[in-house]
C-alpha cells in the first residue's frame, strides 16, 4: 500500500515537471509550424518614380513567429509580359530581410508611363502562409521645360523682387527659384491675376540672401522645376544688387529695460537655450556677476542667440503660405512713428555703456502717447498667435504668394490662428518700449519666411513699378487684359 503511494505521488511528480515542458514545446511547435500570421511586407525607402536619375526601391520583409521561407518580385509594364525580377529567394527561417532593388535608366530600359511590382512573400508555417504587395511606379525621362518671362531689372538689398516663368510638364510637382541655400517657392500665375489663365506660368516673390554684403553686386540666382519623379530643369539669372547706404544708430535705454525686461526673458530662455545646445552649460550660472557685466551678458543672449533661435522659428512656420493672393495693393501704414528701420545696425547702450549691437529686421514702430493698437497690414489668415521669446507676444498673418507679416513686442494678442481678417484689423496692442514711457511693435515682412524691407511694400510707387508694370508686361506678353490695378 505504501509502495502504490509512492508510485502515485512520483508519476504526479513526473507530470507535473514534465507539463511546463511538454507545453513550453507545443507553444514553440505552435509558434514554429501552426501560427497564421502572414509575412509583413513593408516600404522602408520608397521613390518618387523612376526618372533620368538612377533610384532606389528598398523592402523589408518580417516574420516573428515562424521565420521567412522565400520571397519572389516581379514586374509587369503595360499589361505586358510579366518579368520576374527576383527568382524565389530561401530565407531559410530569417526573421528579418532587407531586398533593395536598383532603377537605372541605362540597365532597366523601361518604357515611359508606369509599372507595377509585385511582392509575394511565404513563411516556415506548415500552411506557408503567404503575403502580397502591389506597388505602383511611375516611369518618366522627360525633364520639365523652363523659361523666364519677366525679371526685375534690379533688386535692392534685402528688398523685393517679382518674377514670372514658364514650367511645363505633364507631371509638374514645383517650381520656384533658389537663391543661394534659400529657396522661394512659385505659385501658378492665375492665383496672382485671374487674367493670367496660362497653367503653365508661374510668379515667385523672392529676396537677396540676408548676409548680403556691399560686395554682393550681383544676385546669382536659379528658375527650377521638377516633376514627379525628380526630374529637373533649371536656368540661371543674374540680377544687379542695389545696395543701401550703411545706417548706423544708438538707442539709450531705460533702467526696467535692462533690469526687468532682458532679465526675465534671459530666465525664462535659458532653460530652452541649454537644452538645444544653443549656449553651454558654463552660462548657467551669472549670479555672481557684477550688474554691468550680467546685463551685457543676458543683452547678448537675448539680442543674439535667442533672436537668431526665435527667427528661424518664424521661418518654418511661414515657408509654406497659402495660394490665395489676399493683397492687391500696397501694404497699409500703420500709425505712429518708424524709429529703427531694416538693415540698420542698432547699438544699444545703458548709461552710456554699449550693451550689444544687432541688424534690425524690420521696422520698429513707435505709437503716440495713450495709443496702443497694433492693425493688420492687409487682409490674410492668421498663421499663429503665440509668446516666441525674444519676439514676445507675436502674431503673423499669411497674405498668400509667400507674403506673410509679423507683428512682435506684443502685450497681447486680439486675434487666433485659422481667423480671417480684413486690412486694419486690431491684431493686438503694442508692448513695452526700449526707452521709458512709450509703447512700440515690431512689423516684419517676410517672403517665404526670409525677412525683407517692408518700406517697400509701402510705397506706392515701388508697387507700381514693381508689382503691377512687371504683371502687365507679362499679360501683354501672353494676351491677356492689361489693368492698372490688381483684381
Amino acid at each position: 500500500m505504501k509502495k502504490a503511494r509512492i508510485k502515485t505521488i512520483l508519476i504526479m511528480l513526473a507530470i507535473g515537471v514534465c507539463a511546463p515542458i511538454a507545453f513550453a514545446g507545443w507553444k514553440v511547435l505552435y509558434l514554429s509550424f501552426f501560427e497564421f500570421s502572414p509575412p509583413r511586407i513593408k516600404i522602408i525607402d520608397m521613390p518618387r518614380g523612376v526618372g533620368i536619375a538612377p533610384v532606389t526601391l528598398k523592402l523589408q520583409l518580417v516574420d516573428l513567429e515562424s521565420g521567412l521561407r522565400t520571397v519572389t518580385i516581379t514586374q509587369q509594364q503595360r499589361g505586358g509580359k510579366v518579368k520576374v525580377l527576383l527568382e524565389p529567394r530561401q530565407l531559410e527561417g530569417k526573421i528579418k530581410e532587407v531586398i533593395v532593388l536598383d532603377y537605372d535608366r541605362k540597365l532597366t530600359q523601361l518604357d515611359e508611363g508606369s509599372i507595377t511590382l509585385r511582392v509575394v512573400a511565404q513563411d516556415m508555417s506548415l500552411w506557408s502562409n503567404r503575403a502580397e504587395s502591389i506597388i505602383e511606379l511611375i516611369v518618366d525621362y522627360e525633364k520639365p521645360s523652363i523659361s523666364v518671362m519677366q525679371a526685375p531689372e534690379s533688386i535692392l538689398s534685402g528688398g523685393t523682387g517679382a518674377i514670372f516663368y514658364r514650367a511645363q510638364d505633364t507631371e509638374l510637382a514645383d517650381s520656384g527659384i533658389r537663391v543661394g541655400s534659400l529657396t522661394f517657392k512659385g505659385y501658378p500665375a492665375r492665383s496672382f491675376d485671374p487674367d493670367m489663365r496660362d497653367d503653365n506660368l508661374f510668379v515667385a516673390l523672392f529676396s537677396t540672401p540676408p548676409n548680403s554684403t556691399e560686395n554682393s553686386l550681383i544676385l546669382n540666382a536659379r528658375i527650377f522645376a521638377e516633376d514627379k519623379v525628380g526630374n529637373a530643369s533649371s536656368e540661371q539669372i543674374s540680377i544687379p544688387i542695389e545696395q543701401k547706404p550703411a545706417t548706423q544708430v544708438s538707442v539709450e535705454v531705460s533702467e526696467s529695460f535692462v533690469s526687468q525686461r532682458i532679465a526675465a526673458l534671459a530666465k525664462d530662455n535659458l532653460t530652452k537655450l541649454l537644452k538645444g545646445g544653443f549656449i553651454g552649460p558654463e552660462k548657467q550660472d551669472w549670479s555672481t556677476l557684477p550688474p554691468e557685466e550680467l546685463w551685457h551678458k543676458q543683452f547678448n543672449l537675448i539680442y543674439g542667440t535667442l533672436r537668431n533661435l526665435n527667427s528661424i522659428e518664424i521661418s518654418s512656420l511661414l515657408i509654406n503660405t497659402r495660394f490665395d493672393r489676399y493683397w492687391t495693393s500696397p501694404l497699409l501704414r500703420q500709425f505712429g512713428e518708424v524709429g529703427r528701420q531694416f538693415g540698420t545696425q542698432t547699438t544699444f547702450k545703458y548709461q552710456g555703456i554699449p550693451l550689444g549691437s544687432t541688424i534690425e529686421q524690420g521696422l520698429t514702430i513707435t505709437l503716440p502717447k495713450g495709443e496702443r493698437q497694433v492693425a493688420s497690414v492687409a487682409r490674410g489668415v492668421v498663421a499663429f498667435s503665440e509668446n516666441l521669446g525674444f519676439y514676445g507676444h507675436c502674431v503673423a498673418i499669411d497674405h498668400g504668394l509667400g507674403l506673410a507679416s509679423v507683428y512682435a513686442n506684443l502685450q497681447g494678442a486680439l486675434v487666433n490662428r485659422g481667423e480671417s481678417i480684413e486690412a486694419g484689423t486690431i491684431v493686438g496692442t503694442a508692448g513695452e518700449g526700449s526707452t521709458a514711457d512709450t509703447a512700440e511693435f515690431i512689423l516684419e515682412l517676410r517672403i517665404s519666411g526670409v525677412p525683407v524691407d517692408p518700406k517697400e511694400w509701402l510705397d506706392k510707387n515701388w508697387f507700381g513699378t514693381n508689382i503691377i508694370s512687371a504683371s502687365n508686361t507679362v499679360k501683354r506678353a501672353i494676351g491677356a487684359p492689361v489693368r492698372s490695378f490688381l483684381r
